[in-house]
């Protein structure tokens, strides 16, 4: 007749390989990594999301993972939580927000766009931006909608 481990013993084998895996993922703390790449990690204990910041001017090898490309008046940026890059020989550099925003209503109608507009492309939607606001064609017309980068 086999003999069964009790109960205690069973608990303590359950959490040894529980243990061993603390050990060896201790909490995270700010690392920093090469400034080729990034500034700074930062990793929080309670949800586990990580956080890249990155400085304007900065040069990194690769973009981060699930960046979006924008593109501005024919100028090619790409996106990534609040981040913009731009190419630059065989790197990427984070730059100034290419355009501006302001607080307005969303939802107004106009014939014309503000002189001096840009054409945003974002996804496979194209938007037009002057003066702060974001619009869209429409019927004909362009409306102010939402800054597709709000978040």
């Amino acid at each position: 007749m086999k003999k069964t481990p009790s109960l205690k013993k069973r608990a303590i084998a359950g959490i040894t390989p529980l243990l061993a895996i603390a050990f060896l993922l201790p909490g995270c703390e700010t690392y920093d990594y090469d400034d080729d790449y990034m500034d700074e990690v930062y990793d929080d204990d309670d949800d586990d999301v990580e956080v890249v910041a990155y400085r304007y001017g900065q040069s990194v090898a690769r973009l981060p993972f699930g960046y979006r490309k924008v593109i501005v008046d024919d100028d090619v940026y790409y996106y990534h939580n609040g981040t913009y890059f731009t190419p630059r020989g065989n790197a990427y550099v984070v730059v100034n927000r290419p355009f501006r925003t302001v607080s307005y209503n969303y939802g107004d109608y106009y014939d014309e766009l503000p002189r001096r507009y840009q054409t945003v492309k974002f996804g496979h939607r194209t938007f037009y931006t002057a003066d702060g606001r974001f619009y869209r064609m429409r019927g004909g017309r362009y409306v102010t909608v939402q800054d597709p980068f709000y978040y």
